[in-house]
């Protein structure tokens, strides 16, 4: 893929360990439901986003 599309995937296994560690936390600690729902909808969105980038450069995906 792109750099830019390799760039959102970072991001998107930045929030994928941030909402890892929200579940670990919430073993111990009362946590909003709402920040792990969050969480969860932003690594989807970067996900969706450097599909989107690679589209748009025709760039073809790279599945491993």
């Amino acid at each position: 893929g792109s750099r830019a599309a390799s760039q959102a995937h970072i991001c998107r296994t930045v929030c994928r360990r941030a909402e890892r560690s929200i579940v670990a936390l919430s073993k111990q600690h009362s946590i909003e439901t709402v920040a792990l729902t969050y969480i969860n909808r932003l690594s989807d969105y970067l996900f969706v986003v450097a599909r989107c980038i690679n589209a748009k450069q025709a760039i073809t995906d790279i599945f491993v």
